[in-house]
């Protein structure tokens, strides 16, 4: 059996300085992807809204947002295969640049007019005067949701346990 000696997480981080890195660069892959994550979370509702109608009670809700959140199982699913292949890092790496470019892509669904009004000027495309295609913007949501869930959902579950101190599972101050 292994014994652990219980250290202050204080005296661990200032006696090995290497630790630091891993410490910042895990809760900032954290902040990144909750970011993004709560940030698809909070607009969801209006793109489900824009898809599907305004919905007349609880279960359409449920059901609708229940489509656009089961793309996600599958990339989980992409991501526990393709882990022993690429590795975490890798796997971590390739999933934020995909974020990044289906975030692109939301990115001009919004703002560039896919479905041109009479008046397509610069200016009535920014007060709202344009319609969306909102079926292309589901499209770019549940690839987002597929991204958030394949790269950066699993490497952040999984790191932990294998590169931090003991000491780090929990709060340990003492």
């Amino acid at each position: 059996m292994v014994k652990f000696e219980r250290r202050s997480l204080c005296k661990d981080l200032t006696s090995s300085p290497q630790h630091w890195r891993v410490l910042l660069g895990t809760g900032g892959s954290w902040f990144f992807y909750d970011f993004l994550y709560y940030g698809t979370a909070l607009n969801q509702p209006s793109i489900i809204e824009d898809t599907f109608g305004k919905a007349d009670d609880v279960y359409s809700v449920l059901w609708q947002n229940l489509v656009a959140a089961s793309v996600g199982i599958p990339g989980v699913i992409v991501a526990i295969a393709l882990l022993p292949v690429m590795g975490a890092k890798l796997l971590q790496a390739y999933g934020f640049i995909v974020i990044a470019l289906v975030c692109a892509a939301m990115a001009l669904v919004n703002f560039v007019d896919p479905l041109p009004t009479d008046n397509s000027s610069f200016e009535a495309m920014h007060d709202g005067a344009t319609t969306h295609n909102p079926w292309i913007q589901f499209g770019v949501l549940c690839a987002l949701i597929f991204a958030l869930n394949w790269g950066p959902n699993v490497r952040s579950n999984i790191v932990p346990s294998h590169q931090h101190l003991l000491c780090l599972y929990g709060i340990w101050l003492l």
